[in-house]
């Protein structure tokens, strides 16, 4: 028969040092701030794009209206030409206030070959409408959204 041996162990250690524990707890710290700065700089890009996508629609909104008047209703209140659009309006959408501004100015344009001669009949060829949405709040804007078009009348020149 065999004999047993019993051999004695070195006592095992069985968890963490202090030291292991708190370089682990700095390397999770760093990788929690990393994570926490790319999500504010996600929901920060999220909301900036949200409230840049809402002006746009608004001064589509606004330049469809303008395009579906008169040729000789496109204006501003006060403005010349005169007409029936404020010049300035403010709308809140989600919380959000956007700044509708709107110029209508005559043009007229040297493609007709009399410029502002005395032949010219008509020195307001067109219109050019410029419409200009900005907004503020938790994002607001950097660089409005700007739109324009020119209005032409049927048929004068």
């Amino acid at each position: 028969m065999e004999k047993f041996k019993l051999k004695i162990l070195a006592p095992q250690s069985r968890g963490f040092t202090l030291i292991e524990t708190l370089i682990a707890l700095v390397i999770l710290s760093l990788l929690m701030v990393g994570i926490w700065g790319m999500a504010r700089l996600g929901f920060k890009a999220v909301g900036e794009a949200q409230a840049r996508i809402t002006a746009s629609a608004l001064a589509n909104q606004q330049m469809e209206t303008i395009r579906n008047l008169p040729y000789d209703s496109v204006g501003t209140a006060g403005g010349i030409p005169a007409g029936m659009l404020a010049q300035v309006q403010t709308k809140n959408v989600n919380g959000v206030l956007y700044t509708i501004k709107t110029a209508v100015v005559y043009v007229d344009d040297p493609f007709d070959g009399l410029g502002q001669s005395d032949t010219d009949t008509i020195s307001a060829d067109y219109k050019s409408v410029r419409v200009e949405v900005d907004w503020s709040g938790t994002f607001s804007s950097v660089k409005p959204v700007l739109f324009y078009s020119k209005i032409t009348p049927k048929g004068i020149e």
